[in-house]
């Protein structure tokens, strides 16, 4: 049985692109997946390496995104209480559109292979 999603859908906020104390990328972000006058339902996705970095560098809240991962659940404590919740793990992001002003840099990312980075499973 294979561990794969594919959901399309909207940045909810700029991805917040860090590093960790030895050196490798990782980035977050949420993605908004809906159709029109519904609620959306909300996706946490987390990536890591190029991928991250191209997120960090052009990744803006309201981008359209094709994500591709996997999904993973984690365990956490609340208020003295056990809880579980779903993350994505992307393995490959594409833009869907191009923000005014970033349309070049953008192109030019993609044709150099940059903005489509992807991940081995694992």
């Amino acid at each position: 049985m294979a561990n794969h999603i594919t959901i399309t859908g909207r940045l909810g906020k700029d991805p917040e692109a860090r590093q960790t104390s030895d050196g490798k990328s990782w980035a977050h972000f949420s993605v908004a997946v809906g159709r029109p006058n519904q609620d959306p339902n909300w996706f946490e996705v987390t990536c890591f390496g190029r991928l991250a970095e191209v997120m960090g560098q052009y990744g803006e809240k309201g981008r359209r995104v094709l994500v591709q991962g996997r999904m993973v659940q984690e365990s956490y404590e609340k208020d003295g209480e056990s809880r579980k919740a779903w993350k994505l793990i992307a393995n490959g992001v594409e833009f869907l559109d191009f923000k005014k002003g970033k349309g070049a840099e953008v192109a030019e990312a993609e044709a150099a292979g940059e903005v489509e980075a992807t991940l081995p499973e694992g």
